[in-house]
């Protein structure tokens, strides 16, 4: 799970920076694509976000915001 969390906030902050990169090159058809895939990926990732932290906290190991 971490592996694929990683991988899908890894992918949409790398369409970030391409993103901004973009913005100087004046390719706005280029730079909305890469705008639209990132905001997918991150919003692809924020179940993965919640399923983590629902799995950490019935663990055990995770008390009020403090690993233990």
């Amino acid at each position: 799970m971490i592996s694929v969390l990683s991988l899908l906030m890894g992918s949409s902050s790398v369409l970030s920076l391409v993103t901004l990169i973009l913005l100087f090159t004046g390719n706005i058809w280029a730079m909305a694509a890469t705008a639209a895939a990132a905001l997918v990926l991150a919003a692809l990732a924020i179940p993965a976000l919640v399923q983590q932290e629902d799995s950490d906290e019935t663990q055990g190991g995770y008390v009020g915001g403090i690993d233990l």
